[in-house]
């Protein structure tokens, strides 16, 4: 979202990094990331579950991350900044989805059984980081600072063929009673997506687990990158494949 007004406050201006992701978004190269989880109150914590029900924990993440609280000033320039507002209604970034709508909007995806666990070795994990390390393969990141033109430099990047297949993404337990009021709400699930990558991986794996609970892997892909004629059919073999051979583990 971009914001201007004379009464916001500047924060800071975008890093080299940031002004890849703003470029993205500018652009029309970068979605929204997805973080979604089935909550559930105890019969005596609340009678009516409204938007307030959920203000206070908002507000806690606003005041621990104010970045959250800004907005994106100048994103189609080459020096975008993150301004606050002067004020901000969080009622307006609540939306409340009744069962109904929830189960119609994931009504393809539930066909297939989730993934309940990917594991990678260790060791061939560090050996390939090392590798990757020593050279200057896929080292964008670390170039940033020696950019000028980050529009130019993103429209030519998405023109390229993509330099590896798949990664996975990992944002390990997630632990929702280590700072909730014992009893009074729990989480039953969670599980988060990322946009398509626009110069990275063809295939993007997003894994989060609740403790005690479901490992949920979900998985994105930019439209036109596969080169097959039925890319859904493709990512849902791939899934029934690993599946198949983690249940053949466990």
């Amino acid at each position: 979202m971009e914001f201007a007004d004379s009464r916001s406050t500047h924060l800071r201006s975008a890093g080299n990094n940031e002004k890849r992701y703003i470029v993205r978004q500018s652009l029309g190269y970068y979605r929204t990331l997805a973080i979604g989880g089935i909550y559930t109150f105890a019969p005596a914590s609340t009678s009516v579950i409204s938007k307030q029900t959920f203000v206070p924990a908002l507000k806690h993440c606003v005041a621990t991350h104010p970045l959250l609280n800004a907005t994106i000033e100048g994103q189609e320039s080459e020096s975008p900044a993150f301004p606050r507002p002067q004020t901000l209604d969080l009622h307006n970034h609540i939306e409340l989805l009744s069962i109904t709508d929830i189960g119609a909007g994931t009504k393809d995806a539930s066909e297939k059984d989730p993934i309940h666990h990917i594991t990678v070795p260790a060791r061939k994990t560090t050996e390939d980081l090392a590798k990757c390390a020593s050279t200057l393969h896929d080292q964008s990141i670390g170039l940033l600072a020696y950019l000028s033109k980050f529009r130019l430099w993103m429209q030519g990047e998405a023109e390229k063929d993509r330099d590896s297949s798949y990664e996975v993404r990992n944002l390990g337990v997630f632990d929702p009673m280590a700072t909730s009021q014992k009893d009074a709400w729990t989480i039953e699930s969670i599980f988060f997506a990322q946009p398509a990558n626009l110069t990275g991986s063809c295939l993007a794996f997003n894994v989060v687990t609740k403790k005690g609970g479901d490992t949920i892997v979900s998985v994105t892909w930019q439209k036109g990158t596969l080169e097959v004629e039925n890319e859904q059919a493709l990512v849902n073999s791939v899934c029934e494949l690993i599946h198949s051979y983690i249940g053949e583990a466990a």
